[in-house]
C-alpha cells in the first residue's frame, strides 16, 4: 500500500526494483549502509559523494564497514563526528542542502525528508517548523544520513520501492522531557499511514530519520514483488534484538514483464516454481541506471534506529556508538552527558526540546 499523504515525488519510469525487508527496524544509518553497498561504492567514491555535501566537518567522518551478527555477514556504519556545541535550525539546513552539490533529485528528496522531520517535531512540541532546531552533532549526523541516503536513492533510481511493514515495540526512552514511551512522539507522527506491527520489548525500532526517509521515498508496503533478483545486501545496526531476525535486507531486481510475472508461483497460487520461458534470458548485466562494480559478496549491515529517538550520550544514541555483539558503529566520541538532537524554540521563551535521533 502507498499512503496518499506521502509527498508526490514521481519515480523514474525505468530502473530497478528496490526492496527493503526490516524485521527488526530501520534507521538512517541502516539506509546509508544498505544503499552504499547496493550502489557498489568503494571508499573513494563514497568520500566523493560526502564531499559534495559541502561540510568540511563531514570529511572522513563516515566509513561503511563489514560486520556480522550470529555469524551472518553484513555491513554497518562507522561514523566519527566532531563534538560541537551549537544549534542548527531548519532554515540553516535548507540553506546547507541548497548550497551543496547534490543532484537535483537528491536535493529534492533531502529537503522533503527534512521537511517531514521538521513538521513532525514542530507538531509534537507546538512550535513553528522554522523554530525547530538541532544540536550541532545531531544536525551533522542527520544531514549525513538524510542527504547521503537521498543521493544514493537518486543514483540507484528505482522505478519501484517496496518495503515490509515496520516493527514497533512498547518501551521507554529517557530524554530532556523525562521518560517517554516508544515509539516516541515524533516517530509516531512520522509513522502515520504506514503499516506497523508489534514485537516484544525492543524499545524504539524505527528512528525518526528512517521514518522521514521513508516518507520522502514513498514506498509501497507489502510482500516481495515479482522481480529477477540481481543484488542483495544485509544491513545491521547498533543493537541486537532478541527474539527477532536481526538486520534488514536491501535488494535490487529487474522488473518482470507482465507475462513472466503471471508465471510466478505467488501469482498462480500453486506454490510451484515456474520455469523461465525460453525467450527470457538472465542477462550478465543489470537494469540499473548507473554503472558500478557489484562485488557484493557480503550481506550488508544496517544501523537500526533501534532504540532510537535517540538519546545518547550526547543526544544521539547512535547505533554507531557500540560495536557490541558484533555490530558496527563506532562513534568516535564518548560523551558523559545526555542531550537530544533537536529542540524547538518557542519565540524568546525557554527552548522546547524536540527529541530527534537517527
Amino acid at each position: 500500500m502507498k499512503n496518499d499523504a506521502f509527498p508526490d515525488l514521481p519515480a523514474p519510469s525505468s530502473g530497478p526494483v528496490l526492496v527493503v525487508r526490516a524485521p527488526s527496524g530501520l534507521s538512517g544509518d541502516m539506509f546509508v549502509a544498505g544503499l552504499v553497498r547496493l550502489a557498489g561504492l568503494d571508499a573513494p567514491a563514497l568520500a566523493g559523494i560526502v564531499a559534495r555535501l559541502g561540510l568540511p566537518e563531514l570529511d572522513g567522518a563516515l566509513a561503511v564497514v563489514d560486520t556480522s551478527v550470529s555469524d551472518i555477514a553484513g555491513a554497518g556504519c562507522d561514523i566519527r563526528l566532531p563534538h560541537v556545541h551549537s544549534h542548527t535550525t531548519m532554515a540553516d539546513i535548507r540553506g546547507l542542502v541548497a548550497a551543496g552539490r547534490l543532484t537535483p533529485r537528491g536535493r529534492e528528496l533531502s529537503l522533503t525528508a527534512f521537511g517531514e522531520l521538521a513538521r513532525a517535531e514542530a507538531a509534537v512540541h507546538g512550535v513553528a517548523v522554522d523554530d525547530v532546531a538541532f544540536h550541532e552533532v545531531g544536525a551533522l549526523d542527520s544531514i549525513l544520513d538524510v542527504c547521503l541516503s537521498a543521493e544514493l536513492f537518486a543514483m540507484i533510481g528505482p522505478s519501484r520501492f517496496v518495503c515490509s511493514p515496520l516493527p514497533v515495540s512498547d518501551g521507554v526512552v529517557a530524554c530532556a522531557h523525562g521518560l517517554l514511551s516508544t515509539p516516541a512522539p515524533a516517530t509516531l507522527a512520522l509513522l502515520e499511514g504506514m503499516p506497523v506491527y508489534g514485537i516484544p520489548g525492543a524499545g524504539e525500532t524505527v528512528t525518526p530519520t528512517a521514518a522521514a526517509l521513508l516518507r520522502a521515498f514513498a514506498p509501497q508496503f507489502g510482500p516481495w514483488p515479482p522481480m529477477r533478483l540481481t543484488h542483495q545486501v544485509r544491513a545491521y545496526g547498533g543493537r541486537v534484538i532478541p527474539g527477532v531476525p536481526n538486520g534488514a535486507i536491501f535488494a535490487l531486481g529487474e522488473p518482470l514483464s507482465a507475462d513472466l510475472a503471471a508465471e510466478c508461483p505467488a501469482a498462480r497460487g500453486d506454490g510451484a516454481p515456474s520455469p523461465l520461458p525460453d525467450h527470457q534470458h538472465v542477462r550478465p548485466g543489470h537494469a540499473h541506471g548507473y554503472s558500478h562494480d557489484h562485488d557484493h559478496a557480503s550481506d550488508h549491515g544496517h544501523d537500526h534506529g533501534h532504540g532510537s529517538d535517540r538519546v545518547h550520550a550526547h543526544g544521539h544514541d547512535h547505533d554507531h556508538a557500540s560495536g557490541r555483539n558484533g555490530t558496527p558503529r563506532i562513534h568516535g566520541r564518548v560523551h558523559d552527558h545526555a542531550h537530544e538532537h533537536g529542540h524547538g524554540h518557542a519565540g524568546d521563551g525557554p527552548h522546547r526540546h524536540a527529541a530527534h535521533r537517527d
